[in-house]
């Protein structure tokens, strides 16, 4: 088994980008796949590319080009609130609590794309999850490789991107929060785990709380139960303060959880 403290930095980043490389690959295949047993069946005519694999796809799909036209989600606006007419038609829905992350990623994508190739909003719809499911091995790596070793590293980052559920759910085609939660999710957790760390050296702590605050405001951003990995962490915290009798990070438990109830009325 090879140690942590045997391997370069070098080395660590070019194992990650094959391994990611690997992610993307093992997904490509779906979409030859859907197009070679569809055939022009499984074409949108519209907008040229493979439809979708579900309605929550097009659900996303809807509030994001809403967003990228006209800044907010909703088609059209009631009593002065974004409003959705499709969803639970013929009355329609409030907009107003759409978690917007995942259609401004799609919507960057998007724009940086677009301006070296001729592609649609749909298509990269229908790519994004595939190349952001892969950025999800980076956390898990590297907190695999804070616990045990290259090997574990390695090993974890496989099941984390090629696991049967999450691989089905970020093929290509599948455009719902799914693999945005999980690489959040897992940033989240791996920059949790960093704070602990550096909660008694306060002259660099700055850096690792800014971006631990700023993925779980991502986090809120992405999904409507994030607050559940906030109460994994702050587990999380209490568990280092017992074993290493850390009375900040003990302290720092109930802070988490009382922080959800503060904030969530402000966000």
């Amino acid at each position: 088994m090879v140690s942590r403290n045997d391997i370069s930095k070098k080395r660590i980043v070019l194992i990650m980008l094959a391994l990611m490389a690997l992610s993307v690959l093992m997904r490509l295949p779906l979409h030859r796949f859907v197009r070679d047993a569809g055939g022009d069946l499984c074409i949108d005519s519209d907008s040229g590319s493979i439809f979708l694999t579900d309605p929550d796809s097009y659900y996303h799909l809807r509030m994001t080009k809403d967003i990228l036209e006209h800044g907010e989600a909703g088609d059209t606006m009631k009593d002065g609130i974004p409003w959705d007419s499709l969803s639970s038609a013929p009355e329609g829905r409030s907009a107003a609590g759409y978690r917007p992350l995942m259609a401004g990623i799609c919507i960057l994508a998007y724009r940086v794309v677009s301006a070296f190739t001729d592609v649609s909003l749909e298509q990269t719809a229908y790519w994004l999850n595939v190349f952001i499911s892969a950025l999800t091995l980076i956390p898990v790596f590297l907190l695999s490789l804070k616990l045990s070793s290259t090997t574990g590293a390695v090993t974890a980052g496989i099941l984390a991107v090629l696991n049967y559920g999450y691989f089905l759910h970020s093929a290509p085609g599948f455009y719902d929060t799914d693999a945005v939660l999980c690489c959040l999710a897992s940033s989240f957790l791996y920059s949790g785990c960093l704070l602990i760390e550096k909660l008694k050296d306060l002259k660099h702590i700055k850096p690792y709380a800014a971006a631990f605050f700023c993925l779980g405001i991502m986090l809120y951003q992405c999904w409507y139960v994030y607050y559940i990995f906030v109460f994994i962490m702050a587990a999380v915290f209490l568990a280092a303060g017992i074993i290493k009798k850390d009375k900040l990070a003990a302290a720092a438990s109930p802070l988490l959880i009382a922080a959800v109830f503060i904030l969530e009325p402000q966000l």
